[in-house]
């Protein structure tokens, strides 16, 4: 922990003042030395309130991610115990993939306050206002085979809406990677892959959840079909205890992937699946498809009912509910 972080957990355990002097004290610096990094914690963000004589006290300040925050909620034994974070980068997901290539370990976190070049999937761009939600990527080194990379997504979203159920939000699951909070879409997941068919280097997994963006934040061209959780009504859950109870549930799942495959993780994939047994679309690079949704299989893939009264196993995607019947 550095400096800065030492210092504003320190403001943040006190509710009153605490002086320049006990401050210059404790850490051993100058008072100048104090104001210093005062100043930089403002321009972070935090509103720190200095009074002559009685010193500094935080106001408020941005919803961070440091390593220190989110520790006290943190079970896991190796997810999130290496773990960095940026006030801002481009990509969680791209700064993490470089340090896969440079052997960063299995269970690595990198998590961000801003991303100035989010991603979403096909090269969709995710935004996120500076701030305003759970925004990281998680490093794995599996050592199952190559075949199974694709319900990694799958087991992640299992994970967020485990997480979010015990914050009592009732998120739904849609295929193959946006969780969904009254139909619009809370929360995006990106996996990313290095390998070849017979094993694999690493699987980055980035998840994105939208905690206090508003109406007015979000960008136009997203409103009708994103929201947030304060948006929802559930703007007093902890950003850091949700970020911790995602990584507790995703080592969780992923060690019981590990151990005994994707059958039981399928079965709460289906009880947390949205569009179940309605009538959907899904967009894939040969057109447009139309059916029944079914659920997913062993693999991961959609299956569909089509009008015919046939089967059909899609593996990728982009999923809508149809706008009529069949």
């Amino acid at each position: 922990m550095g400096m800065k972080e030492e210092l504003l957990a320190l403001l943040k355990d006190q509710d009153d003042f605490v002086s320049g002097q006990d401050i210059a004290d404790r850490f051993q610096m100058t008072r100048s030395a104090v104001w210093k990094h005062i100043a930089a914690l403002r321009e972070m963000g935090y509103e720190i309130q200095s009074v002559p004589a009685k010193g500094y006290r935080l106001q408020h300040g941005p919803c961070t991610m440091y390593a220190h925050e989110i520790a006290p909620y943190l079970r896991t034994q190796w997810l999130g115990r290496n773990y960095l974070y940026e006030t801002e980068v481009t990509s969680t997901n791209t700064l993490l993939k470089v340090q896969a290539e440079k052997g960063a370990p299995h269970g690595m976190v990198i998590a961000a306050g801003n991303q100035t070049a989010g991603k979403g999937r096909l090269g969709r761009k995710w935004s996120s206002a500076p701030y305003s939600g759970i925004w990281y990527s998680l490093l794995l080194r599996p050592e199952f085979p190559p075949q199974m990379a694709g319900v990694i997504t799958l087991t992640a979203a299992v994970s967020v809406v485990q997480a979010l159920e015990k914050f009592q939000v009732p998120a739904k699951i849609k295929w193959p990677n946006d969780i969904l909070l009254n139909g619009k879409k809370l929360c995006g997941i990106l996996s990313e892959m290095r390998g070849d068919m017979d094993h694999i280097q690493w699987i980055v997994v980035g998840i994105g959840v939208n905690l206090t963006a508003t109406a007015e934040t979000m960008p136009e061209e997203i409103r009708s079909v994103a929201t947030s959780l304060t948006m929802s009504g559930y703007g007093e859950i902890s950003q850091n205890q949700l970020a911790a109870e995602i990584l507790n549930c995703m080592e969780d799942n992923y060690c019981l992937l590990c151990e005994e495959g994707f059958i039981q993780l399928r079965e709460q994939w289906m009880e947390h699946g949205a569009f179940l047994g309605e009538q959907i679309t899904v967009s894939t690079t040969r057109g447009q498809k139309e059916g029944i949704f079914r659920g997913i299989d062993g693999d991961g893939c959609l299956l569909m009912e089509t009008a015919a009264g046939g089967m059909e196993r899609i593996a990728a995607g982009d999923v809508t509910k149809a706008r009529h019947k069949l």
